[in-house]
């Protein structure tokens, strides 16, 4: 939403990044949501003994996970 734009709590490189409509680690879930809206997919799973949730954006061949660790993007990967 544009209020996270303005939202003196987000750092700007995320601000930056939002605008673009991209996704860096270290962003929140509300920051992803600002960026990207709702994923098409989300797929919990416990790996190496943490709960991660990916959130999947797009169809094959153009795919984007986002991988989450609590509330924090751990990984972005763009297939």
């Amino acid at each position: 939403s544009p209020t996270v734009l303005y939202s003196p709590s987000v750092p700007p490189k995320f601000k930056e990044a939002i605008k673009k409509h991209e996704v860096v680690p270290g962003m929140s879930r509300d920051d992803v949501l600002s960026s990207k809206g709702p994923p098409d997919r989300r797929v919990r799973e416990v790996r190496n003994e943490i709960e991660e949730e990916d959130w999947i954006y797009g169809l094959p061949p153009h795919v984007l996970f986002v991988t989450f660790e609590g509330d924090t993007v751990t990984e972005v990967k763009q297939y």
